[in-house]
């Protein structure tokens, strides 16, 4: 208590009979008492009040700054899809060039070595494309069977890069194969996922061994780094891709991996379309007519000269609006439609829906560089018979699938 308060209550107090300087002094203490501890809880208050206000305040900035983020990985995943599906455009018509030169060549030719050279690039640029497609997530293909030893394989590419220079990269692969049912984009991710995790505990540099192999019905995938797995990621609840378990791997001197299983497919056998053209089918009396629809030029042409070489009557367009115009203007029948799904002026699916007015028994076979999972729904909900055919395809396949379509579509009217 102030020293000048003490001596005013302890002198004499004339103006207050009755009342003495110690119970004056009790009731003054307890006053100031009470006013200082309002003082302090009203400063605490204040205090607590800013601190929550910079905490909102530095919410709502990571919040802003978590919507950037959010917008410009959307962008980016979107400038993945479009760029992809420009390359995919360009390595089917490197593909089938290559093979339609091939063909015309004839086999033994001494040129043929280097052209297979060239599709085999071109089979190496499909799959990473795949792989970025894979990882930013704009292409889901679904469960379904697949060698895990291929996918850890194929995003090793990736991996190499990711993981920088400072860190020698092992694998270990089950010599069998090792087949497993899923959806192997997400497999990659979550592989891309784990290994980079494990990077971050090695900053300095150091090994990391990615294991293959099959522990009774299951199939096992295995990340383990010099440097352990952070107690982040250890704690982190992870989400695993059809039905897959993942485990903490801990070693008896005290390091740590990453170990996740699957249940092993057995007997599984998804047969790979062919990559070779076939020999054209002989005339039933009437050549079959295709309507080709593609805005890329390169494509539309090299689609054309296949199936004349195949011996079908072709009409080009490119794009829906033309193609239209060529279907009113060709008197006879249009036993198929291969058509891209997204083109200028007027898509695919709108052209299919406008062509089944008037020539609603025509078959459809859509082929599509886009690999976002939406577009193809597009197709579905247009009616009418259907097939889809994803690029980049080489020639083979394409042929294929046109005569499948075909077949499908039943005998041509003669």
């Amino acid at each position: 208590m102030p020293a000048h308060l003490q001596t005013f209550l302890l002198a004499d107090v004339p103006w207050l009979p009755g009342v003495g300087a110690l119970a004056l002094l009790a009731a003054l203490v307890a006053l100031w008492a009470i006013e200082r501890k309002a003082r302090r809880d009203a400063e605490r208050a204040l205090k607590e009040s800013l601190a929550a206000e910079a905490r909102s305040a530095d919410a709502l900035a990571q919040a802003q700054r978590a919507a950037r983020d959010a917008q410009r990985l959307e962008a980016v995943g979107r400038l993945t899809s479009g760029v992809a599906h420009d390359f995919n455009n360009l390595l089917t018509a490197i593909l089938g060039y290559a093979q339609f030169a091939q063909m015309k060549l004839g086999a033994g030719h001494p040129q043929n070595a280097y052209l297979q050279q060239i599709i085999s690039a071109a089979e190496r640029a499909e799959k990473l494309t795949r792989q970025l497609l894979n990882f930013s997530r704009q292409e889901s293909a679904g469960p379904q069977a697949f060698d895990l030893n291929l996918v850890v394989k194929e995003t090793g590419y990736l991996l190499r890069r990711l993981i920088g220079e400072d860190v020698a990269l092992h694998m270990r692969l089950a010599p069998e194969g090792v087949m497993m049912r899923a959806d192997s984009g997400e497999v990659a991710q979550l592989l891309v996922h784990l290994t980079m995790n494990a990077r971050d505990a090695m900053p300095k540099g150091g090994e990391l061994w990615i294991t293959t192999e099959t522990v009774g019905e299951h199939v096992t995938l295995t990340i383990r780094g010099s440097g352990g797995i952070g107690e982040s990621a250890a704690a982190r609840k992870w989400i695993v891709p059809s039905g897959g378990l993942l485990e903490i791997d801990r070693d008896a001197e005290g390091g740590a991996g990453f170990r996740v299983a699957w249940p092993l497919v057995v007997d599984e056998n998804e047969s790979r379309a062919v990559s070779h053209i076939p020999e054209p089918l002989p005339s039933d009396g009437r050549r079959k007519a295709i309507l080709v629809v593609e805005d890329e030029d390169s494509l539309r042409r090299l689609m054309s000269e296949m199936l004349e070489s195949q011996g079908y009557e072709v009409l080009t367009a490119s794009d829906g609006e033309n193609a239209l115009s060529r279907a009113e203007t060709h008197s006879g029948k249009i036993d198929l439609v291969v058509t891209d799904l997204v083109m200028p002026r007027l898509g695919g699916s709108e052209l299919v829906v406008k062509l089944l007015e008037r020539r609603p028994d025509i078959h459809v076979l859509y082929v599509s560089a886009h690999a976002d999972e939406v577009v193809f729904q597009r197709a579905g909900e247009t009616g009418g018979e259907f097939s889809l055919l994803r690029k980049p395809f080489d020639a083979g396949t394409f042929i294929q699938a046109v005569r499948e379509a075909l077949d499908h579509a039943g005998p041509a009217a003669t």
